[in-house]
């Protein structure tokens, strides 16, 4: 697969700044928000936002289909 220059320059950048920090992600974000902080402009934090609630497991088609023959009322016809 051939290189993607511009790819490339962005994974250099990512191991230079990982080495930088001793490839520590805790120092690298505390850096961020030093820069943050320092440069002026005005960032905004967004409220966490809930979790989506599981669905409940999908069932099987079969299975569904011959419990509702089973639990029906009605007896089940002859081919």
């Amino acid at each position: 697969m051939p290189s993607d220059p511009i790819t490339e320059e962005i994974r250099n950048i990512r191991h230079n700044l990982a080495a930088q920090f001793g490839n520590d992600v805790s120092r690298i974000f505390a850096d961020i928000r030093q820069r943050e902080t320092s440069d002026g402009r005005t960032y905004v934090t967004l409220p966490k936002r809930p979790a989506p609630t599981q669905m409940a497991e999908p069932v099987d088609a079969r299975e569904t289909s011959a419990h509702s023959v089973l639990n029906s009322n009605s007896t089940p016809r002859s081919p």
